[in-house]
């Protein structure tokens, strides 16, 4: 088995259109990603857009959930996120529709899969929370509670914008990194393989 994992677009099109096409010319049909697909960047509509068009399978991140519930939690909203934040949800709202916001609502929180006899878990920060974080210098236990709550094989998480791997018992913890907000410029993602052992992830960062 060999798929493609991403995250953390933050609306940034010309990033995302690198990364998929990028998979496409390697020829990988399996691709999931971690959320936070919108605000940020001038391209939420277009990245929705994308990942139906490619067949993206994944799960609403933050800021997914805070477009979702931008009108009816605008106040709340604007007390507890910046002004740019607050920008930036403005920003996707305006731009996207309303069957762009039902495609993010629809978004679940996890999403499991078993391919070729491997369980597999895509979230955006934690298995239970999307405001929670896993980072690679973590201790071990913070691991072992993500895999008690969700016994996966393959555990794939995002929104610190960080790429690691890390592998506990049976159990391999990847963040694929942004696709949409890096310093640098480039946009990452990440390749695992279980076709050897022990299995891989690469991680890749492109221009565009």
């Amino acid at each position: 088995m060999i798929l493609a994992v991403l995250g953390d677009i933050h609306g940034n099109t010309p990033a995302l259109k690198a990364v998929l096409e990028d998979i496409e010319t390697i020829g990988i049909l399996s691709i999931f990603h971690t959320g936070d697909c919108v605000c940020g960047q001038l391209g939420s509509k277009n990245v929705i857009d994308l990942l139906k068009e490619y067949n993206v399978i994944g799960v609403q991140g933050e800021w997914d959930h805070r477009l979702v519930r931008y009108i009816r939690k605008r106040k709340t909203q604007a007390k507890k996120l910046s002004e740019v934040e607050l920008e930036w949800l403005e920003q996707a709202y305006q731009e996207c529709g309303s069957g762009h916001i039902e495609f993010l609502g629809s978004l679940p929180r996890t999403y499991k899969t078993t391919i070729d006899g491997i369980d597999i878990a895509i979230c955006h920060g934690t298995i239970n929370s999307q405001r929670e974080s896993l980072e690679a210098g973590d201790e071990d236990h913070k691991f072992n509670r993500q895999r008690e709550l969700e016994p996966a094989r393959i555990i794939v998480t995002g929104r610190t914008h960080e790429a690691f791997e890390k592998r506990l018992g049976d159990t391999l913890f990847v963040n694929p990194g942004s696709v949409g907000m890096n310093d640098d410029g480039l946009a990452r993602y990440a390749i695992i393989s279980t076709e050897q052992q022990p299995w891989s992830v690469e991680f890749k960062s492109l221009p565009y």
